[in-house]
């Protein structure tokens, strides 16, 4: 019998890594990662075109201390305010430990490099910079360094836009950040009904 519990735990095998029930996490290193994760769920409830939360965890999996797994999104065509919602939502976890622990851990690594690989796409292929419009980097000719350097002001200027929104998000929800953060401690793993409810719970 496969059961849909099964299937949840290929899943996540499969997309995340194996679950690592037998590593030791100390208190500190558990809360830190709790508010990380947090960071993530709670920036993208407040981005209308953010995918919502499927599952929460502070269980590490692989090489992940933690894991924010969002539902698949139908929309095969996403626009800019789409992918800039993705960048915040990215950087959140390292505006939640940055807000809350005024420090930021190595483990925002990972995120730091997916949010880099969204607003590199976005400014090298899909022109959707402001610096130069209408042209896309492409292939190895001569004149793509002159437009890498002319473009790279717009795709800083989006990380930083990105991570200034989430610190903003994170400022201005500090009990939800700590709420969500510390029913993580508590249960570990939070599906998308317990993350609804605890969201009602503080009138969101």
């Amino acid at each position: 019998e496969i059961r849909p519990v099964d299937i949840q735990q290929a899943l996540m095998k499969v997309v995340i890594g194996t679950e690592k029930k037998s590593k030791k996490i100390n208190d500190d290193q558990k809360r830190l990662t709790a508010y990380h994760e947090a960071g993530h769920a709670v920036v993208s409830k407040f981005l209308p075109t953010q995918d919502d939360v499927h599952q929460i965890s502070i269980v590490p999996r692989g090489t992940a201390g933690g894991y924010t797994l969002f539902a698949d999104s139908e929309d095969t065509l996403p626009t800019t305010e789409d992918l800039k919602a993705r960048l915040i939502t990215s950087l959140g976890g390292r505006a939640a430990e940055e807000d809350v622990f005024n420090t930021i851990s190595t483990g925002a690594s990972s995120d730091l490099q997916n949010a880099t690989k969204i607003a590199h796409s976005m400014i090298y292929s899909y022109a959707m910079g402001t610096g130069v419009q209408m042209v896309r980097v492409y292939g190895h000719e001569d004149y793509n360094k002159k437009l890498e350097d002319k473009m790279f002001p717009d795709m800083e200027n989006l990380m930083k836009e990105a991570y200034d929104k989430a610190l903003e998000i994170m400022k201005n929800h500090p009990v939800l950040l700590a709420e969500l953060a510390e029913r993580l401690i508590q249960k570990s793993t939070l599906d998308s009904s317990e993350l609804e409810e605890l969201f009602s719970e503080v009138g969101i």
